[in-house]
């Protein structure tokens, strides 16, 4: 439909690959920048379409909101604003849509295209921009850095499960089920066992489950990797280590920003320190298990560890600390 009607695409935590990373019309991952330039918006199935915080629409925007429940009644308070709630399920409203816009095709700007394939090349510039500046520099590991590495050593047979951490610019899919990220079914520690039952489906792809640290003990790692290596199920696991629950530590600072945790490096609550061996762990299993604590050893330890689960067909895990 975005190909046919010349319709930008722009995906935030996406949780698919939805259209190829190189498409003339993929207009990037943060919906925030293009909140004030569209006159017209269509959500779908989505609870919380725009963060204000974050940006909202041009108050002259119109705005639709469809699903099952598209004015969520089951919420005890939802206040984002809707001019027309279409309640179907997606096939069948996307289906009309579809059949409605070629009935208009004609009404559309003929430059419409070009403007918008101009936005997105600008924006793929930047994200290589971004890209190329993360892996330059010295000093501590960080997931800019660790993203844009992984990222330069995936190939297209590879499947990215991203719990959390990765960066999703650093990423460049463009083939079909080859990026998920944390389902809405999903809890903590869904990456690693995800990728395991994905190698079940899809033997000759290359499984990488990017996980943090704290996600990772969630996993139940020791099963996980008893599981891989038993039923020869052999996929890559990347642990962002910081020592901490990350996501407590960020969410309790974007909620109280003067509270508690304000002003400190570490909340007990999240602290992880010391740090367990989680490179260890692998060989119980008969894995391959790597240190990472230097941005010159990355790149050199993830090949190793993808030459250990594509050739050797042996599970392995790299445990980067980062800051």
């Amino acid at each position: 439909m975005c190909e046919q009607f010349a319709i930008g695409y722009v995906e935030e935590q996406a949780r698919y690959l939805n259209i190829p990373s190189d498409h003339p019309l993929h207009l990037g991952y943060t919906m925030a920048p293009l909140l004030d330039q569209a006159d017209c918006w269509l959500f779908v199935e989505n609870d919380v379409p725009w963060i204000p915080a974050s940006g909202a629409p041009l108050e002259s925007a119109f705005i639709a909101q469809a699903g099952a429940d598209p004015a969520f009644l089951n919420y005890p308070m939802r206040s984002h604003r809707c001019d027309l709630a279409i309640r179907s399920g997606p096939t069948a409203l996307f289906s009309a849509l579809a059949e409605a816009l070629d009935q208009r095709r004609h009404l559309i700007d003929p430059s419409r295209r070009e403007r918008v394939a101009a936005r997105a090349e600008d924006l793929r510039r930047r994200a290589a921009d971004a890209r190329r500046s993360a892996l330059v520099g010295s000093g501590p590991i960080t997931v800019e850095f660790l993203s844009a590495v992984l990222g330069s050593v995936l190939h297209e047979d590879c499947v990215l499960f991203n719990e959390h951490w990765g960066v999703r610019q650093m990423f460049a899919p463009t083939r079909p089920g080859s990026y998920f990220y944390l389902p809405a079914t999903g809890g903590l520690g869904w990456a690693l066992p995800a990728a395991i039952g994905a190698k079940v489906e899809a033997p000759d792809r290359t499984m990488v489950a990017a996980i943090g640290d704290g996600t990772y003990m969630f996993s139940n790692p020791v099963a996980c990797h008893h599981a891989s290596h038993k039923h020869g199920l052999p996929v890559l696991t990347v642990v962002a280590n910081n020592s901490r629950w990350d996501a407590v530590n960020w969410t309790s600072r974007l909620v109280y920003p003067n509270g508690h945790a304000s002003g400190r490096d570490w909340m007990e609550i999240s602290d992880l320190r010391p740090s367990p061996a989680y490179e260890k762990l692998p060989s119980a299993s008969d894995g391959l298990g790597l240190l990472v604590t230097e941005r010159s050893e990355l790149e050199g330890a993830l090949r190793q560890a993808l030459l250990s689960v594509e050739q050797e067909r042996r599970h392995a895990l790299l445990n980067v600390i980062w800051k």
